[in-house]
């Protein structure tokens, strides 16, 4: 990923604000580590503050001040946490497409605690106190973190991944394991139906290579499909949506992401009513042929959380097939390689705190 001086320009004038109105607050999460790395953009595009015993007086205030710097000030419930949003606006018509999320601590004891990512979070008072925060300059702009950040992201790095490592409302054991199960024949019988090229992807891959099971703290299906044209994505949306409830995701418009056609993930449903939709979810991802811009190798490429992701192409040139739950199911030509490709080479090792954006390796050689 790479750093945007503007963006940081829009963390300076936050700081700014937040000064003027008496918050004390400090870079925190996913940014805070990307800032231990020389790269306050490693882990996400969205930098994340910690905002410390912040009243409603100087939220109010804070509000006006960043709106005088076109800035929108938003309360949100991201993940069942209270978290303020922020965006630059630099005219009616238009908004910057980065945010910036302000996760307000609250003092207890001799602890700050919060919730971030539906996980309670705290950090020891010592480590963030007027004391313990100084400030950094990075690419020109001061920036305020712990004042050993090193040691601070090594101490509490559960905390600042929170919300990457959250607990989903569903997982794929019990009842729900057979549930998936049903979803992944059906949604597998329209996609053989319709002709399309798929596989398991993903954890769904992985655990029926290694475990000859779903993961049982999965929380959803994954799968893979090659793109033909729009017109056989259209007619697979037409025929999901006649048994599922179906949502169509498609390249986020950011600077960096490639823009390789209207659709990116379809994901898929069980019916909940008429109109609703169930828990269980399964992703199918759109995977182009294309080459790497730098060494012209050809490669499929797909997106995934705002991040580009590649695989070679010889991986998935030539499909396979693969009993899982007494049902074949193409997978990778190579499923082992694949599977490498992704998750290293202790692909077989079991990892329960594991996210695409963090660990993901075929995110490393796209960027």
């Amino acid at each position: 990923m790479g750093n945007n001086s503007n963006s940081i320009a829009i963390v300076t004038s936050i700081c700014k604000c937040l000064r003027k109105v008496k918050i004390p607050h400090v870079i925190g999460g996913e940014t805070l580590a990307g800032l231990t790395e020389n790269s306050l953009t490693k882990y996400g595009n969205n930098i994340t503050f910690y905002l410390i015993d912040a009243n409603p007086g100087q939220l109010f205030l804070l509000f006006v001040l960043l709106l005088r710097h076109k800035i929108l000030f938003k309360v949100k419930i991201i993940d069942c946490s209270i978290v303020y949003k922020l965006r630059k606006k630099p005219s009616v018509m238009k908004k910057n497409p980065e945010y910036y999320l302000l996760y307000p601590l609250k003092t207890r004891q001799d602890q700050l605690q919060g919730k971030i990512g539906n996980r309670n979070v705290r950090f020891d008072r010592k480590d963030l106190n007027a004391g313990s925060i100084g400030d950094i300059f990075y690419q020109g702009f001061r920036l305020p973190v712990p004042k050993d950040s090193k040691a601070f992201v090594r101490k509490y790095n559960q905390n600042l991944f929170a919300a990457f490592y959250k607990r989903y409302d569903i997982y794929l054991d019990g009842d729900a394991e057979a549930k998936a199960v049903m979803l992944l024949e059906k949604i597998a019988d329209l996609l053989e139906k319709d002709g399309n090229e798929y596989w398991l992807d993903g954890g769904t891959l992985l655990g029926a290579v290694r475990d000859g099971k779903l993961i049982p703290w999965d929380h959803d299906l994954d799968l893979g499909l090659k793109y033909k044209s729009d017109e056989q994505i259209r007619n697979l949306v037409k025929s999901l949506k006649k048994k599922f409830y179906v949502r169509v995701l498609p390249f986020s418009r950011k600077n960096h992401i490639w823009q390789l056609g209207k659709y990116r993930v379809l994901k898929v449903y069980p019916r909940k009513f008429r109109f609703g939709r169930g828990r269980l979810c399964a992703d199918i991802f759109i995977f182009y042929e294309g080459t790497l811009e730098k060494t012209r190798e050809p490669v499929y490429k797909y997106g995934v959380w705002d991040q580009n992701a590649v695989h070679d192409h010889h991986v998935l040139e030539r499909l396979s097939s693969l009993t899982f739950y007494g049902r074949k199911y193409s997978v990778p030509g190579e499923p082992e390689e694949f599977l490498e490709a992704k998750y290293g080479k202790d692909w077989q090792t079991p990892k329960k705190n594991w996210h695409v954006s963090l660990d993901d390796k075929t995110l490393d050689r796209a960027c």
